[in-house]
């Protein structure tokens, strides 16, 4: 088990803004995400992967729509 920190974007009309969350995940999640960033399938907008919904909620929950992966780092 690993612990990403993972930046995204979101938007609520011209407002843009970012913010971070750190998410315990598998070794497998993670090295997608850390290898792949965007373009994982556990992250990806296209796939709308395990994390990608995450990320979507999280930026509901404040308001916001998601806007998209800024970037990802082991902690």
């Amino acid at each position: 088990m690993k612990k990403v920190c993972i930046t995204y974007r979101m938007r609520c009309g011209d407002e843009v803004e970012k913010a971070s969350v750190t998410l315990p995940m598998t070794e497998l999640r993670a090295a997608s995400i850390l290898t792949l960033g965007e373009d994982s399938a556990f992250i990806s907008p296209r796939v709308q992967g395990s994390v990608f919904r995450v990320l979507e909620n999280m930026a509901l929950m404040q308001g916001y729509d998601y806007d998209g992966f800024c970037g990802a780092e082991v902690v």
